[in-house]
């Protein structure tokens, strides 16, 4: 898995 990815991941789950 990439850490980019995962980051994005938890940011996008927030915003959401």
């Amino acid at each position: 898995m990439n850490g980019r990815i995962m980051a994005a991941r938890t940011i996008g789950e927030d915003e959401l």
